[in-house]
């Protein structure tokens, strides 16, 4: 008897991706783990993104959200695990692409250690120079010994790669709005309930794109990043060791440098 409940969904918010995305849905559907459901969310996308959404609608494993306008990328991703029916949730960005065992490898990984509540796989790093993919890195190897400490420094968790046990997801709370790194948040309510593992195969191309924020906004990003590592270091066992307190107070340091010179400005 066939299972109609797959075991991943997979939740792909998308905002004027028509570039990119294309690219994003063929790595989707080149998978060799088969046992997928894809929930597309289309936040108010104003480019071509919707014509492209207009010819997946007759496919039964893709379920479409289109929001008339842009509710955030937050707002996107909680309306689209809302709906999902997977024993585990997987994040693809529009941007990025998979390798065809992504979910392979990560699946497995997940069937083997039950403890589990947060998998991801290595990335490489790729960028496009005239339509050809070029390989310009890779992103952390983790040890899943020092995962807790490796947060208090920064987030070393690549979106595209991570594969969620769903109900430690709900359980946390999911993705929530009070930071503006969703994600490396949710890792670390994670990584309170449960254990992370990392598979060193890389599985994930994460496309590199150019920093727009101006420079009050990259302040506040960094006033929001050193309360992570400090939420991080106060809340997960293993996280207080001695390099990881010097770590974050060189950091407090140079918060407080950066707000007096913004002050004097």
């Amino acid at each position: 008897m066939t299972n109609s409940k797959p075991r991943v969904s997979i939740i792909l918010p998308v905002y004027n991706g028509a570039d990119t995305l294309n690219r994003c849905l063929q790595s989707v559907e080149e998978q060799s783990f088969t046992n997928w459901e894809l929930i597309l969310i289309d936040d108010g996308s104003t480019d071509r993104t919707s014509q492209i959404l207009d010819g997946l609608v007759e496919n039964s494993k893709i379920k479409l959200i289109r929001f008339n306008k842009n509710l955030g990328f937050v707002k996107a991703l909680q309306a689209g695990i809302a709906k999902a029916t997977g024993e585990y949730i997987a994040r693809i960005d529009a941007d990025d692409a998979w390798h065809p065992s992504h979910l392979e490898v990560l699946t497995r990984l997940a069937l083997r250690r039950t403890d589990g509540v947060l998998f991801s796989s290595q990335a490489y790093h790729c960028q496009r120079l005239d339509g050809v993919r070029i390989v310009v890195g890779r992103s952390a190897q983790i040890e899943e010994a020092k995962i807790r400490q490796m947060l208090v420094k920064d987030n070393p968790i690549v979106h595209s790669s991570v594969l969620i046990d769903k109900a430690a997801y709900f359980q946390v709370g999911g993705f929530l709005t009070a930071y503006r790194w969703e994600d490396y948040y949710l890792w670390i309510r994670l990584l309170r309930e449960g254990k992370f593992y990392f598979s060193g195969t890389p599985t994930v191309d994460y496309y590199l794109v150019e920093n727009s924020f101006s420079r009050e906004k990259r302040e506040y990003s960094l006033a929001q990043r050193f309360e992570l590592q400090l939420l991080a270091f106060v809340s997960l066992k293993g996280s207080r060791t001695i390099r990881s307190t010097l770590f974050l107070g060189l950091s407090a340091a140079r918060l407080a440098y950066l707000n007096f010179t913004s002050f004097w400005r």
